[in-house]
């Protein structure tokens, strides 16, 4: 879909798959293409016999910088090969959803966007670079806010509180 290197990398070990988020100068930030090859791959898995799915960020600096806000900003265009925007998938909210179970291997940023995303997932193992922000808490905005409640919500069913 993008042009020169695909944005998700997909490695299927077994009855593993792999999938590296691959935008290394963007810090792997979300911008609609990468949420929905997410949303794809996971949904690709759920009826190709996967029995867990590994996500990850390329790079020794970023698992996920959050929400791409250069193309959020209408800076950059979104990719013309894309479904129109109704039909696109949303990775996190597919990852929330699939009955596999979905591990956050996270490594170094750990950002908005990207802190929901890895909130989703059944398991998270943090590199001990790893750091985690919310940053539109600092300016006084609620971007992610409201969606984790339901991402902490099953958090708290799982251990019992």
């Amino acid at each position: 879909m993008s042009e020169g290197s695909p944005v998700l990398l997909e490695a299927r070990e077994g009855d593993v798959l792999l999938l590296t988020m691959n935008r290394i100068p963007k810090h792997n930030a979300l911008n609609s293409e990468l949420h929905h090859l997410i949303g794809v791959a996971v949904q690709r898995a759920e009826s190709s016999g996967v029995r867990a799915i590994v996500i990850t960020g390329a790079g020794e600096k970023s698992f996920c910088a959050g929400g791409d806000m250069v193309e959020m900003s209408g800076l950059e265009k979104t990719s013309k090969n894309l479904p129109p925007p109704g039909e696109r998938l949303d990775g996190t909210q597919v990852i929330a959803k699939s009955p596999l179970p979905v591990i956050a291997a996270i490594n170094g940023y750990c950002y908005g966007g990207g802190a929901r995303l890895a909130l989703e997932c059944d398991i998270r193992f943090a590199s001990t670079n790893s750091t985690y922000r919310f940053p539109g808490a600092e300016y006084g905005l609620v971007v992610g806010a409201a969606t984790l409640h339901d991402s902490l919500a099953p958090l708290s069913r799982r251990s019992g509180y």
